[in-house]
């Protein structure tokens, strides 16, 4: 007897949790709340209609096995999805610019570190002046790698 109870005490609380939850999301934002009922509702109505429509033309077990079967397939979409998130054309560049940002910042803070040591070493190296090495020459590469390092971190 008692086991049945904790059960359902288990599921009493759960279902407070959702209430929690769900109340806390539609009193912070309603309209999003209602957005989400509205596409929910409408998606469960066409399903509905379609596993209605198709009963009567192919029959009950012939309805229920493809209302499987496509329920299967968007568990499969949803799933890809969720794991693989730049599959999807709609994600993918989203994801590749987050990307290309996050590799930019990266290498950004090293290209500007080399190359001012670079240009250094290369500027102390002799006494004298290299051949075809002048001081608006450094002075130009100097402002050239600040441009590139400024549109790395741009991106």
């Amino acid at each position: 007897m008692a086991r049945p109870r904790i059960i359902f005490t288990g599921i009493l609380q759960r279902c407070r949790r959702i209430w929690e939850v769900t109340r806390g999301v539609c009193t912070e934002s309603p309209w999003v709340c209602l957005i989400v009922l509205a596409a929910i509702l409408l998606t469960v109505l066409v399903v509905v209609v379609f596993s209605v429509l198709l009963k009567r033309i192919v029959g009950t077990r012939a309805t229920i096995l493809l209302d499987l079967t496509l329920f299967w397939l968007f568990a499969c979409l949803v799933a890809r999805a969720l794991v693989f998130p730049g599959s999807f054309k709609l994600f993918q560049r989203n994801i590749e610019a987050t990307y290309r940002v996050e590799m930019s910042r990266q290498y950004a803070h090293f290209l500007r570190q080399h190359l001012r040591q670079f240009l250094r070493l290369v500027s102390k190296q002799s006494d004298t002046v290299p051949r075809g090495m002048t001081v608006d020459g450094v002075a130009t590469s100097i402002a050239v790698i600040e441009t590139l390092t400024a549109s790395f971190q741009m991106q």
